[in-house]
């Protein structure tokens, strides 16, 4: 092969990919019907989180859902509290999360985590709890620990599982 006709052939199939790329980039995020007014995060931004939250704390078997608690809405508000750089970073991570063409680089997924089933949704964040890649774990992990906290820390979920509460301070 000659070498103008490689080099041809190198940069159709680099536009090719590239358009391919793009394409997998702008599949759109199923956002979630019952968004309330958000002070950080946007529709789409809220719709990952929302459906990350679900799989992470389902509820149900006695313990309330995460709409009940209004565990992505107070995060929404903690966030709100934060510095723009934390804003910038968590957002950064739900989009990446969601992301066909990170899906694709990561893990071999080609559809928005927000487009997926349940099964799916938990195969995907068993995946990225799970990474080699450090980043794939810290996204995973800052998210569970956010949405785990917020909502095993509200006292509706105590009886469930048998816990008290905290002790009463003072005396």
């Amino acid at each position: 092969m000659k070498r103008r006709r490689f080099l041809q052939l190198g940069l159709g199939g680099t536009a090719l990919l590239s358009v391919g790329a793009i394409g997998l980039g702008l599949q759109p995020t199923r956002l979630h019907a019952d968004t309330p007014t958000l002070k950080v995060f946007s529709p789409k931004e809220y719709a990952i989180l929302h459906a990350m939250a679900q799989r992470i704390c389902p509820g149900g078997d006695g313990l309330p859902s995460i709409d009940d608690l209004q565990v992505c809405e107070k995060l929404d508000t903690l966030f709100s509290r934060m510095s723009p750089r934390d804003q910038k970073d968590i957002k950064l991570a739900l989009n990446v999360f969601e992301n066909a063409v990170a899906g694709l680089v990561l893990e071999g997924r080609v559809t928005p985590f927000t487009q997926l089933d349940p099964k799916a949704q938990d195969d995907v964040l068993e995946r990225w709890r799970d990474s080699s890649l450090s980043t794939a774990r810290v996204i995973f992990r800052s998210v569970r620990d956010l949405v785990a906290g917020t909502y095993w820390g509200d006292p509706r979920c105590f009886a469930a599982v048998g816990y008290p509460g905290p002790p009463a301070l003072g005396g």
